[in-house]
């Protein structure tokens, strides 16, 4: 509110340096470029003055909305402000917090990315909107589930932290950890859907859970 909005050339508007989706989603992104096709861009986005390519802008917020403009070949309407990494990081995080556009899992693998960058505790619980508690909750779940298990689900939309903290617990187990890396790398789970990829790995490491029956003399039923 009350920031001039420029209209800046697309092709000189570069992606974040913190990624925090885990994939795109292909039906959304279709509907906002069919918005901005017909009723033009009606939200700016944030970028700030690229801190290592004079004339060029990085942004801050508003990735879909550059994409758009860049497919379209329209200009992108932003406000530029000179920000520092520290306060990119904050600010990035609490818009994609206030409109919800970020899964549990991504806000997971996001405060992770953080603190591998040496971002403090304070920071991450600021860019998210998190208490001590919930941190440390988050990166749990992210250090527990293998990288390939988490990758090969992606942002599992509709998926919250209890189903995940359910999946973290099974997979304290070895075997069960095995089991869903197996499952993630075969053709018939990476076909499905996002959504539907968190509940074909429960459902396999639950199986995987359950003994084999054993016949009379001490044979394994197969």
């Amino acid at each position: 509110s009350g920031e001039a909005i420029v209209d800046l050339d697309p092709g000189l508007v570069d992606p974040s340096f913190l990624r925090d989706r885990v994939e795109d989603d292909p039906e959304s992104y279709a509907q906002l470029k069919q918005s901005v096709e017909t009723q033009g861009q009606l939200q700016p986005v944030l970028v700030r003055t690229h801190p290592d390519a004079p004339g060029r802008y990085m942004i801050v917020f508003g990735h879909r909305r550059a994409r758009v403009a860049r497919d379209l070949g329209v200009p992108l309407r932003a406000v530029v402000k000179d920000i520092e990494e520290i306060n990119h990081v904050i600010v990035q995080g609490q818009e994609n917090s206030r409109r919800a556009d970020l899964t549990y899992i991504e806000r997971c693998l996001l405060a992770r990315k953080l603190m591998e960058m040496s971002h403090s505790k304070e920071t991450i619980k600021n860019a998210l909107g998190i208490d001590d508690t919930t941190l440390s909750r988050m990166l749990s779940v992210v250090s527990t589930i293998p990288l390939a298990v988490l990758t090969g689900i992606g942002s599992a939309k509709g998926v919250g932290r209890d189903r995940w903290e359910a999946l973290k617990k099974l997979l304290l187990n070895p075997k069960h950890a095995r089991a869903a890396l197996e499952r993630v790398d075969t053709k018939a789970f990476q076909a499905l859907g996002g959504p539907l990829r968190f509940d074909d790995v429960l459902a396999s490491v639950a199986k995987s859970r359950k003994p084999k029956a054993r016949l009379a003399g001490g044979a394994v039923r197969l």
